[in-house]
C-alpha cells in the first residue's frame, strides 16, 4: 500500500484497499454457503408432498402414507407388570404383583391409607426403584415408562399451579414450554384440550387461592389434569384425583377422564380413594392393594363385592 502523498498532513497509510480485499474475501467466502442453503432450499421443494384435490375420493401418495402408518400405530400403551415389588432397607411397601394396565381405559387404584397406592403407580412411571418386570406394548423396560421420555404424565396429588393465572394461561403456559412447537399449534392444542375438560367456558378465570376468590376445587382438578394432557401424552398417572371434592365435581373429572380416555386412545390410571358409588363405576378397571402391599384384586370394579 502507498503511503499518502506529499504535502498532506497525515502520515499513515490509506485504509482503503485493505477494505476491498477484506469485503472481496468475505463475498468469496460466502458463495459456497450461499449455494448450499439454496441447494438444500430446492431440495425441501422437491421432497414437498403434492397437495390433494378436496374434489378427488383418492389421496395421494405422499398423503397416503401418513394416514396409514397412523392407523397402524394406535394411540396408548398396554402396560403388564410381572412380579414388581418395591423394597426400602427395611421394610417391602409394594409386594411381588403381577398384571395389566390396558389402553383407552381408566383404572383405579384403591387400597387403604399407607398401603402402596402412590408408590405403585410411581414405580410404574419409573419415579420409584423397583424388582421385577415392567414390558410397554409387549417391549421391557427396566426402568419403567420413564424411559419413553414424553410418552407418559403424572399429575400430582397437590395442584401445582400458579394461582395468579387463568386457567387458560396456565394451560398455554404449559403447552409453551413442553411442546415446541409453534404458536398456531399451541393454540389449537389447548383448545383442544379445554374442550375435553370442559373448560372453555372458565378459560379466562383466575385460579386463584386463600386470598384470591377463583375457580372451584373440581375446575382446579381439571386445570391440572389439563397442563399434563397438553403435553400430547400416552399415558396418564394420576394421585388421588377425587380427593377433596364433593361428589358432583368427582363425577364431573372422572367423566372427563372417560372422555378423553375414550377420543384419545390413551391409557390412564389413578390412586382413588373412598368414591361414591357412581364415581366408582365409571371405571373401566380395578386394582385392589391390601394394607400390607399385596395385590388382591384385578378386574371390573362392578365384580369386586
Amino acid at each position: 500500500f502507498s503511503p499518502c502523498p506529499e504535502g498532506t498532513q497525515s502520515d499513515g497509510y490509506s485504509l482503503a484497499a485493505p477494505a476491498v480485499v477484506v469485503l472481496i474475501l468475505g463475498l468469496v467466502a460466502a458463495f459456497p454457503l450461499v449455494r448450499r442453503c439454496r441447494a438444500r432450499r430446492e431440495g425441501r421443494s422437491a421432497a414437498a408432498p403434492a397437495r390433494v384435490d378436496p374434489t378427488s375420493t383418492t389421496l395421494a401418495p405422499a398423503a397416503a402414507e401418513p394416514a396409514a402408518a397412523a392407523s397402524a400405530a394406535p394411540r396408548g400403551l398396554d402396560i403388564s407388570f410381572e412380579r414388581l415389588a418395591v423394597r426400602l432397607a427395611h421394610r417391602t411397601i409394594v409386594h411381588e404383583c403381577s398384571g395389566a394396565i390396558r389402553r383407552a381405559t381408566v383404572t383405579a387404584v384403591m387400597g387403604p391409607s399407607g398401603c402402596g397406592k402412590t408408590t405403585f403407580i410411581s414405580a410404574l412411571a419409573g419415579r420409584a426403584r423397583f424388582d421385577g418386570r415392567v414390558l410397554i406394548n409387549g417391549v421391557k423396560y427396566d426402568d419403567g415408562l420413564a424411559a419413553c421420555g414424553g410418552a407418559f404424565a403424572l399429575c400430582p396429588q397437590e395442584d401445582v399451579m400458579y394461582r395468579n393465572l387463568t386457567v387458560g394461561e396456565n394451560v398455554w403456559l404449559s403447552a409453551t414450554l413442553r411442546l415446541g412447537r409453534p404458536r398456531a399449534e399451541v393454540n389449537a392444542a389447548v383448545d383442544a384440550v379445554l374442550a375435553s375438560m370442559s373448560l372453555l367456558h372458565r378459560r379466562d378465570a383466575v385460579v386463584g387461592d386463600e386470598n384470591v376468590r377463583g375457580v372451584s376445587g373440581g375446575e382446579r382438578k381439571r386445570t391440572n389434569v389439563a397442563m399434563e394432557l397438553v403435553a400430547d401424552p400416552e399415558c396418564l398417572f394420576i394421585d388421588e384425583v377425587t380427593t377433596g371434592l364433593d361428589a358432583a365435581a368427582s363425577k364431573e373429572v372422572v367423566t372427563c377422564l372417560r372422555r378423553v380416555a375414550a377420543t384419545r386412545g390413551i391409557t390412564v390410571a389413578s390412586v382413588l380413594h373412598q368414591p361414591r358409588h357412581e364415581v366408582f363405576a365409571l371405571f373401566d378397571e380395578l386394582k385392589l392393594i391390601s394394607r400390607n402391599g399385596h395385590m388382591v384384586y384385578q378386574g371390573p370394579p362392578c365384580d369386586s363385592a
